[in-house]
């Protein structure tokens, strides 16, 4: 009898333990919610049999209902990203600080050659102005926001490419004030006084960006440009002063100019007498010069490297501000003159921060140049980190204000699950700690608040327990004893896309786009 008994109860404990066994497993291996629900009803099952045939017995059901729907109450009650508001069938193309700007995603185009323009309150979403705007069938509009003029300047393309058009949109009413032709190759830029740079061929024309009238232009060389120094995000850079490479023919002697025009008036302050080859960007009031491709000196000391002169020149003047020598590799000199001047002022945005830029010298160590004085100061690189200037990626992935992210130059990015350790490096501090990071560059900055500063953000696909992929967003925290990487929670609506457009942090889906409350990630 007692035999009979004791076989009888280990059957339902045998069912219960491996409804038990299923769930620890599962979770420990990510089986996925299936699995946990099967391991849930072998669990209830197990105790309803173990229980005494009493109306206590039916609790089971409700320890196993309870247990199966945890997979599904975790998400509601796990941390996720805050939103300001959102809108569905658009996305974001540009921002002012009072208007987000949006066009139709491809489920809302009007037809094959137009798509909606739509300017959106930027603190409420609300829907202040809508036009339809020509859209080439291959090619959506471009748009950057002229703050100062309070215009949205949007870049059309017709032709497969053949021609571009500029409209200028009022931000506030959404009339289109003008039309003109561009140049698909090149950014616009804005001038301090409502002014609009572009190119249109080989001429460098200056728009009023209310109206679309030129104010003045001039012929150059398209074949080497004077860069301008162009902020990450949409919001058109601002110059005051624009250097232009007259057109001339290379008759092999060894001085080219560059004539400095003051941006709004047109104003000749004269030229600068440079080498060919010689690189050189607009960045605030200087002129920044950069002989690293031009001259090609070996520095005797490190034959893979070549010893370059950078100097700062004042607009309008052309006086020598500073000049520094630097080295670099021979294999990073030669994409200089793709990149522009990289670390010194051009369109690659993560080595060039307000007045600070970034390299690394053969001995590893980061150097941090000041653009105000061309003073350089070293950072070694903290434990478990190597700084080798080797190609673009080992250069600072993120820049902002006084702190930078480094990544090991023995660590490739390579993938979007897995991390890597980077140096933070506190140029104030002259100090760099490891943290580890996802092994990509970010994806937008945080914007920097009262006791603040800006952060760099990284949304990343995470694996949960029940082995669902959900899209989480992390920025790095130094309030504590050092860096480390923070989780803010999931991103709405699993948005693997987010970008800073002004002081706002934009995340996109297919066919959602979400203005981000950031106020709560620092």
């Amino acid at each position: 009898m007692m035999a009979t008994v004791t076989a009888a109860r280990l059957t339902p404990l045998a069912v219960l333990l491996v409804g038990a066994a299923v769930c620890g497993l599962g979770l420990w291996l990510a089986w996925g919610v299936v699995p946990w629900i099967v391991g849930a009803v072998l669990l209830g099952t197990g105790l309803f049999l173990l229980l005494p045939k009493t109306g206590i017995r039916w609790l089971a059901a409700g320890v196993a209902l309870a247990v199966a729907a945890v997979p599904f109450v975790v998400p509601l009650i796990s941390p996720s990203v805050a939103v300001s508001w959102s809108v569905s069938g658009e996305r974001a193309v540009t921002a002012s600080q009072d208007v987000v700007l949006t066009l139709d995603s491809n489920e809302g185009a009007v037809d094959d050659d137009r798509t909606m323009l739509r300017g959106h309150a930027a603190d409420s979403g609300d829907l202040v102005w809508e036009r339809p705007v020509d859209a080439d069938l291959y090619e959506e509009p471009e748009a950057w926001a002229h703050t100062g003029a309070e215009v949205a300047i949007v870049r059309v393309e017709s032709g497969l490419g053949e021609s571009w058009e500029l409209h200028g949109i009022d931000l506030t009413t959404g009339d289109e004030l003008w039309t003109a032709p561009a140049n698909g190759s090149t950014y616009p830029v804005a001038t301090s006084s409502q002014g609009l740079v572009v190119e249109h061929e080989d001429t460098v024309v200056v728009l009023d960006a209310r109206t679309g009238k030129e104010q003045w232009s001039e012929l150059m060389d398209r074949s080497q440009p004077v860069r301008v120094n162009v902020p990450e995000g949409t919001r058109l850079p601002e110059v005051s002063y624009i250097g232009v490479r007259p057109p001339t023919e290379d008759d092999g002697g060894d001085q080219r100019v560059i004539e400095i025009y003051d941006a709004s008036t047109g104003t000749n302050h004269g030229e600068v007498n440079v080498e060919p080859g010689v690189l050189a960007a607009v960045v605030g009031d200087q002129l920044i010069l950069d002989d690293t491709p031009a001259l090609r000196q070996t520095d005797p000391d490190h034959p893979d490297y070549y010893r370059a002169t950078v100097r700062a020149l004042s607009l309008p003047g052309g006086e020598e501000l500073w000049s520094i020598s630097l080295l670099r590799p021979t294999v990073f000199a030669s994409e200089l003159s793709v990149w522009g001047l990289a670390a010194f002022g051009s369109t690659a945005t993560s080595t060039s921060v307000g007045e600070q830029t970034y390299t690394i010298n053969p001995e590893g160590i980061l150097e941090v140049v000041s653009l105000a004085d061309g003073t350089v100061t070293q950072i070694a690189s903290p434990p478990g980190v190597a700084f080798l200037l080797q190609d673009r990626e080992a250069l600072p992935s993120w820049a902002a204000q006084d702190q930078a992210v480094v990544p090991d130059a023995r660590s490739r990015y390579g993938g979007r699950e897995h991390s890597a350790s980077a140096a933070w490096v506190d140029t104030a501090a002259e100090e760099s700690a490891t943290v580890r990071v996802p092994d990509f560059p970010p994806a937008a900055t945080v914007p920097g608040s009262t006791g603040n500063g800006a952060a760099p953000l990284w949304v990343l696909d995470v694996r949960d327990a029940f082995g669902r992929t959900q899209s989480h967003a992390l920025t790095i925290d130094d309030t504590g004893d050092g860096p480390e990487l923070r989780d803010l929670g999931t991103m709405p609506g699993g948005a693997g896309w987010v970008h800073t457009h002004d002081d706002l942090l934009i995340a996109q889906t297919a066919d959602t786009l979400y203005v981000l409350d950031h106020a709560g990630m620092r």
